[in-house]
């Protein structure tokens, strides 16, 4: 920005990266900075969009995804509000916006980005507790494009939804095929492995396989972590009782709310903790953070599988 106040790229990577540090005021600093040079609103569209959903501005966020319609990154703002809507358990809200960000890609032949989007999207509603719908979703991916990244991200959801033998065939070509891919074989494919452990009932499998990905757990962006390597581990000592090291996972998530803002992940850390308070008959604790999750899910759609379990396991306090 020193070398070229006009330079588009570094007010939205360095906006990005203060958010990713967790430094919200310093990355709207950032962005009124831009305005104020006179900066492509195209530049800052994306942060625009994560600093209103950050602040529960939705008007904000409906003019800044209109504003990017009929633009050829109109799919990446459908998919940002597909996954801010799915962080908020609206089902079917999110359901639509993938739906259009696809069409659009398929419409202007970019199938690689579509089969990515419907591969994340199965990994989040394969989380929820969706089987039918992410197992098709899943099916569109790779049948669009099976290539890298799409194997690398449909391993997660895979192994998830009980296909152990095809996510393990897909992390097996990987790791022949790429072997010097950092981020693909510490991150993308330790998180796979454990998606495989723990669909086996293997959770200290499952802990050792992500170990490798300890010093990217912080990361996001494109081909980082962005919580999974933390949340499956949190799912592990979960399964494995032990609930002190599964509330500092989950904690480590809800710590670094601007790595991600807009996954499920992190609504679903308080429901992890809550279920690990559970476990430690923690009652009043447990309380607390189901009181949590069911907060970030006001507006939820009432049939998510994950959120009706969540009731009835709040409901069996003692």
């Amino acid at each position: 920005m020193r070398l070229d106040p006009k330079g588009n790229y570094a007010y939205q990577n360095l906006s990005d990266a203060y958010m990713s540090l967790g430094r919200f005021d310093e990355a709207k600093a950032v962005v009124d900075q831009a305005i104020a040079q006179k900066i492509s609103p195209r530049t800052t569209r994306f942060m625009r969009f994560q600093l209103a959903y950050l602040h529960g501005d939705e008007a904000a966020e409906k003019r800044i995804v209109e504003e990017g319609l009929g633009a050829l990154d109109e799919p990446l703002i459908l998919f940002q509000r597909a996954r801010g809507d799915l962080a908020r358990g609206r089902i079917q809200d999110a359901r639509a916006a993938f739906d259009r960000a696809v069409r659009f890609c398929e419409e202007h032949q970019n199938v690689e980005f579509a089969a990515e989007v419907r591969s994340i999207q199965a990994t989040f509603e394969a989380e929820l507790g969706f089987v039918n719908e992410p197992r098709q979703q899943l099916s569109e991916a790779l049948s669009l494009a099976l290539n890298k990244d799409t194997k690398a991200l449909a391993a997660v959801p895979l192994a998830r939804l009980g296909d152990i033998a095809r996510a393990q065939k897909f992390h097996d070509e990987l790791a022949a095929e790429f072997p010097t891919n950092t981020l693909l074989t510490k991150v993308q494919l330790a998180v796979s492995q454990a998606a495989i452990e723990l669909q086996r009932n293997q959770p200290q499998k499952a802990i050792a396989a992500l170990e490798s990905s300890l010093p990217y757990d912080l990361g996001s962006g494109p081909n980082g972590t962005n919580y999974s390597s933390i949340y499956l581990r949190g799912a592990a000592y979960l399964k494995g009782e032990d609930s002190a090291k599964a509330l500092a996972e989950y904690q480590k998530i809800l710590d670094h709310r601007g790595i991600d803002v807009l996954s499920a992940f992190y609504p679903l850390a308080h429901l992890g903790s809550a279920r690990a308070y559970a476990l430690q008959k923690d009652t009043a604790h447990a309380r607390t953070a189901y009181q949590d999750f069911f907060a970030a899910w006001k507006n939820a759609d009432p049939s998510i599988p994950i959120l009706k379990q969540a009731h009835a396991e709040y409901a069996a306090l003692r």
